[in-house]
């Protein structure tokens, strides 16, 4: 099924979402949803089915 993968900080703050290149692999500019970069840390990626169920939750760290 399709995923929409969207982007939290740890105060679960929506960011952004990740952009889907390829049928299982998405990728995240490190921008917030303004365009701005975001602050060096750890963010949750939380991935949505078509379905609305949340399949799983992975982390990610920025580093400048």
């Amino acid at each position: 099924s399709e995923f929409t993968v969207e982007i939290f900080d740890l105060n679960g703050k929506f960011i952004n979402y990740a952009e889907n290149i390829e049928p299982v692999r998405w990728q995240w500019n490190g921008k917030n949803e303004n365009g701005i970069f975001v602050p060096f840390g750890i963010y949750i990626l939380r991935f949505i089915a078509d379905s609305g169920e949340v399949s799983h939750k992975e982390t990610v760290v920025v580093i400048k």
